[in-house]
């Protein structure tokens, strides 16, 4: 199955403050954005997007120096896009990355920059639940994994959303995609606290290196 990758590390991080984008803090002597990405690199995607945005020089840069050697060497096929539009939100970043997926991809897997303690258990659970969906012949197009009640990412998404998904703009937002399809969208209970971790102030980053 030809799952594909889509990172989202193109907001401007207000709440965090001033300097470095928060992707490049360091976390154990990687930054967050390393992190997340070699989980995502042992996992079975077949090409991962990188969307960036604010401070996109510095993310890029990052990017070539530290980690698009991790996907060289696993084979697997690594992208970046710049969304100049990333004031305009979630949703136009969205739309940047699925452009640059392959037309054949069947499942696209949308992660948060800023959430380096997702799992790589958790990614295959998800991968493997879609592909036993699809064996069954239930025809969910999302899926949420869900921790203690509280649902979080990375999200599956069907590639029959792929024509909405490329329609949105900066006055949609993701989570209006996936109530409209709140019906077909398949909930899968995870015992992973970190698809709900995220950092979006510099207490959380504190928090984090805590962990």
């Amino acid at each position: 199955m030809h799952v594909s990758a889509i990172v989202l590390a193109a907001g401007r991080s207000r709440r965090f403050g001033e300097g470095p984008t928060k992707i490049l803090s360091k976390v154990k002597n990687k930054t967050i954005l390393r992190q997340l990405m070699e989980t995502i690199s042992r996992c079975a995607v077949t090409d991962v997007i990188l969307v960036t945005g604010h401070q996109g020089e510095q993310v890029s840069e990052h990017a070539r120096n530290k980690i698009n050697s991790i996907f060289a060497h696993c084979n697997k096929k690594f992208i970046m896009v710049h969304n100049a539009r990333y004031e305009e939100g979630m949703a136009v970043s969205f739309r940047e990355g699925i452009k640059a997926v392959p037309q054949d991809s069947e499942a696209y897997l949308l992660f948060l920059g800023d959430q380096p303690l997702v799992s790589e258990n958790t990614v295959h659970q998800i991968i493997e639940t879609y592909r036993d969906i699809n064996t069954s012949g239930k025809n969910y197009l999302l899926i949420h994994p869900r921790f203690n009640g509280k649902k979080g990412h990375p999200v599956l998404f069907s590639s029959d959303l792929r024509p909405e998904i490329e329609m949105l703009g900066k006055d949609d937002q993701v989570r209006y995609l996936t109530w409209r399809y709140r019906e077909k969208a398949f909930i899968l209970d995870v015992d992973d606290p970190g698809i709900n971790i995220d950092v979006n102030t510099a207490e959380d980053l504190d928090d984090l290196r805590r962990i």
